[in-house]
């Protein structure tokens, strides 16, 4: 296995593999939104992705935050945790041929309730830890994430 030469390849990849669709629970042909490097929240994640779903008495908002690292799991992490002030699930996405430290550590991600993803350069990913969906820790940053994504939402990506 190659590992990937920098992060910007490894956030390619990820987003060409990665299940966004299925994970947010969005029908077609009903949109998502996706989004590299969004600001105006607490850190910067490398992607978010979200959907709203629309029921006939209410809707209800759902959102992905991840962050990329070819090796450095303690910083992921970190940040991970961070989004989980306006994310419902949150993942730390590694590069499958250095994520040996990671795994080594993984009641760390447990704890934190971070999901972990390996990435292949040249092939599938390996969920090694899925988080449990719960509500974002501060209402308010969820609600800014949520108006990013309802301004933008005409624009998001159906057929993802």
């Amino acid at each position: 296995m190659m590992p990937f030469l920098d992060e910007n390849q490894l956030v390619e990849t990820a987003l060409r593999r990665l299940p966004l669709r299925e994970w947010l629970r969005q029908p077609l042909p009903e949109p998502i939104y996706r989004q590299r490097e969004l600001r105006g929240l607490f850190g910067i994640p490398d992607v978010v992705a979200a959907c709203l779903h629309r029921r006939e008495a209410r809707s209800t908002f759902r959102s992905i935050a991840f962050e990329m690292k070819l090796s450095d799991w303690r910083r992921g992490l970190a940040q991970a945790f961070r989004y989980r002030s306006f994310a419902c699930e949150c993942y730390v996405v590694l590069d499958q041929t250095r994520i040996g430290p990671a795994l080594d550590h993984a009641e760390h991600f447990v704890r934190a309730n971070v999901g972990l993803i390996g990435i292949h350069s040249h092939r599938g990913f390996t969920v090694h830890h899925r988080p449990h969906y719960e509500p974002p820790f501060c209402r308010d940053l969820a609600r800014v994430l949520e108006a990013i994504v309802m301004k933008r939402v005409p624009r998001a990506v159906a057929g993802v």
